[in-house]
């Protein structure tokens, strides 16, 4: 199991890289974004997005993944980052993106 200084390290990283991601696509949609703060989970991925879809009652087919890069000394961390807004917002998000925000 992990040990409390480096669970709280992850949710630290977690944190930061939200409000990075969620910074970037509103500046790149001009729609304004507001994070919940970052859990840590530790199971098999679909368990855990099965429960997390299942906990925000999400009825929709589509979420936002964003691939993600930690490239350090030691070596690199991938991964993905997951948005899972509602059907309305996601097509805002992607018409925006799409067809450039100023326009």
């Amino acid at each position: 199991m992990m040990e409390e200084m480096g669970r709280s390290v992850l949710l630290e990283v977690g944190n930061i890289v939200t409000a990075s991601y969620l910074n970037a696509l509103s500046h790149l949609t001009n729609l304004a974004f507001l994070p919940d703060p970052p859990l840590l989970v530790v199971d098999m991925a679909g368990a855990i997005l099965g429960t997390v879809l299942a906990e925000t009652n999400v009825a929709e087919d589509h979420i936002l993944v964003l691939k993600t890069a930690f490239v350090t000394a030691t070596g690199n961390i991938e991964g993905n980052f997951l948005i899972i807004p509602d059907q309305n917002t996601l097509d805002i998000i992607v018409r925006m993106l799409v067809n450039g925000a100023c326009q």
